[in-house]
């Protein structure tokens, strides 16, 4: 159910010029099943499944290094896009930002709260203070690339090192106006 949730948002996203790479990350359920059936549906899905599980960061970093755009961001299978988040991230991209982002809500079943969700020029010092960026971006995918990719190594905090990489390696980063991302908790 999550994962159709999170395949249904981004097919509903206002902008259509999407590659939607899915990584199946040694999954025992019936993911695959799931996909294959989006999969006839629409073309613009592309789909490997790993024979088990090698973490987060090692998904993450084979969908960027295969994926055909200049542009990546990513979607955890428990998360969702608001349909304009797309639209929102490439017209505010700027070559002379590291990466742009924008807040997201904190879904807790109950109630959804906006986090980080106002305008910042993401500076170093604002990013080892605390992750400015969130979990997701979006980003040239050379330039991930060249900073070295998700370290597949970490097994929490992976999107604050990625980020913190780039505006290293890049400059300040981007974060515009708003919440796009919607990081549900409420399931187990």
């Amino acid at each position: 159910d999550m994962l159709q949730r999170a395949l249904n948002s981004v097919l509903a996203q206002d902008y259509d010029n999407i590659e939607i790479f899915i990584v199946d990350n040694g999954s025992i359920d019936n993911t695959e099943a799931i996909v294959a059936d989006y999969m006839t549906k629409h073309e613009n899905i592309r789909y490997h499944k790993f024979d088990e599980n090698k973490g987060a960061c090692a998904a993450r970093n084979y969908a960027i290094t295969h994926a055909k755009g200049s542009l990546v961001t990513g979607l955890d299978d428990d998360d969702e896009f608001v349909p304009e988040r797309i639209t929102e991230l490439v017209n505010a991209y700027d070559e002379r930002f590291a990466f742009v982002c924008t807040g997201y809500f904190w879904d807790y079943g109950a109630y959804r709260k906006a986090k980080i969700n106002t305008s910042l020029e993401v500076t170093l010092h604002d990013q080892l203070n605390f992750n400015q960026t969130s979990n997701q971006a979006l980003v040239s995918k050379q330039r991930i690339i060249d900073a070295g990719l998700f370290d597949e190594d970490l097994t929490s905090c992976q999107d604050w090192d990625m980020w913190t990489r780039l505006i290293i390696k890049y400059g300040t980063a981007l974060r515009i106006d708003g919440a796009s991302y919607i990081v549900h908790t409420a399931h187990d």
